[in-house]
C-alpha cells in the first residue's frame, strides 16, 4: 500500500521494471527501497503523536492478514514465470492509477 498510494511507488516499479529482467532483482529492489522507506514514515507518526490506541489497534489486526499475504505471495512467487509475473505487476499498476483517477475524480465533484 504504502508503494502504491502515498509515495512515488508506482514510478519506482515502473523504472526497475524496465531496467531489471531478473525475476528476483525485480521483486527484491522495490522492496529494498520501500523498507526505509516505510520505516522513516512509521518514525514520523510516532514523533507526530499519530500512533492512538484505536488506530494501533487496527494495524495489529492488519498483522496477520499482512503475514498471510505475504506467504501467499511467496508461493504465487515461486510458481509464476518471469513474464507473467511482469504483466501481474503492470496490472496492479493499472488498477492503483485507476482508483488514483477515481478518487481525484470524485474529490473533484464533491
Amino acid at each position: 500500500i504504502h508503494g502504491l498510494y502515498p509515495t512515488g511507488g508506482p514510478l519506482i516499479v515502473y523504472v526497475f521494471g524496465r531496467e531489471l529482467h531478473d525475476k528476483a532483482a525485480f521483486r527484491a529492489t522495490p522492496a529494498t527501497v520501500f523498507l526505509p522507506m516505510t520505516l522513516g514514515l512509521i518514525i514520523s507518526y510516532y514523533f507526530s503523536g499519530l500512533f492512538q490506541p484505536p488506530v494501533l489497534r487496527l494495524g495489529l489486526l492488519a498483522v496477520p492478514v499482512v503475514l498471510l499475504g505475504m506467504w501467499l505471495g511467496e508461493k504465487v512467487y515461486q510458481r509464476v514465470e518471469a513474464d507473467r509475473f511482469k504483466r501481474g505487476v503492470w496490472a496492479l499498476l493499472c488498477v492503483g492509477a485507476l482508483v488514483l483517477i477515481g478518487r481525484a475524480a470524485f474529490n473533484m465533484l464533491s
